[in-house]
């Protein structure tokens, strides 16, 4: 069962496709001077995995967040009942 705080799959998807084609947007830098071409491509593959892993942060915070809101709820909804007699 999905929570009403998350994201659906699809939706969560659509973000990332979106991600990628407005970084794919931003060319790595070229070479003007005629130097190895192995560090620019080494400076754009670790860009993109420091990329995906701030995604993965901004995942996982947003998992944190959902939870946090879940267990506020678990409680305040206990505390209701409890006042209620029931």
């Amino acid at each position: 069962m999905q929570s009403l705080f998350t994201p659906s799959p699809l939706r969560r998807l659509t973000r990332a496709r979106y991600r990628r084609r407005r970084t794919a947007c931003i060319a790595p830098p070229q070479p003007s001077d005629g130097s190895d071409l192995s560090l620019y491509v080494e400076e754009a593959v670790t860009r993109r995995m420091v990329e995906d892993v701030i995604e993965e942060v901004r995942e996982m915070r947003d998992r944190m967040a959902n939870l946090l809101f879940l267990i506020a709820g678990s409680v305040l909804v206990d505390i209701l009942t409890r006042m209620r007699g029931g």
